[in-house]
């Protein structure tokens, strides 16, 4: 059977700690046009979700255990759960797994950070410098067309004035 071969834009990245360890990698379109719109939405019900954790967490007092409050560390976890399906559904492909394992991500990084905030400003920053790649090329790209369309026109206009 003959293949057919697209260019989906997808790509392959490594996921690598700030200590250099490797996470393991990932795919994904980082050019999606619909990336923006998605991460808008997503990040505002992130922000909720970190929220509702925080209100629980309070609910419990310092020095007691997991064992005394099992509701409460029940719905965090549920939370966590949430927060990476979201975050899954923004990068299109199972990232929260490679990135966390089974660490909660609301859980802080070394620079007093979510790790899922981390994770958010990652992505935002290399698709930010995608975006920018593609405007330069699509510019190129449109800046030819129109060449192209120009001397049509000129060779179109030149032809009706005989």
């Amino acid at each position: 059977m003959e293949q057919l071969v697209f260019d989906s834009g997808m790509e392959r990245y490594e996921i690598v700690d700030v200590s250099g360890k490797v996470l393991g990698t990932v795919e994904f379109n980082p050019r999606d046009l619909n990336f923006y719109a998605r991460a808008k939405k997503i990040y505002a019900e992130i922000i909720k979700l970190i929220q509702d954790a925080q209100i629980l967490a309070e609910e419990v007092p310092d020095g007691a255990s997991e064992a005394e409050y099992p509701d409460i560390t029940g719905q965090i976890e549920a939370v966590d759960k949430k927060i990476k399906a979201k975050l899954d559904e923004l990068a299109g492909c199972e990232i929260s797994s490679v990135v966390f394992g089974d660490t909660n991500c609301m859980s802080l990084g070394r620079n007093g950070k979510h790790l899922c905030r981390n994770l958010l400003e990652m992505l935002a920053g290399h698709i930010e410098k995608k975006f920018e790649e593609q405007k330069a090329v699509t510019e190129k790209l449109l800046a030819e067309y129109t060449e192209e369309y120009d001397a049509e026109a000129g060779d179109t206009a030149e032809g009706t004035a005989n």
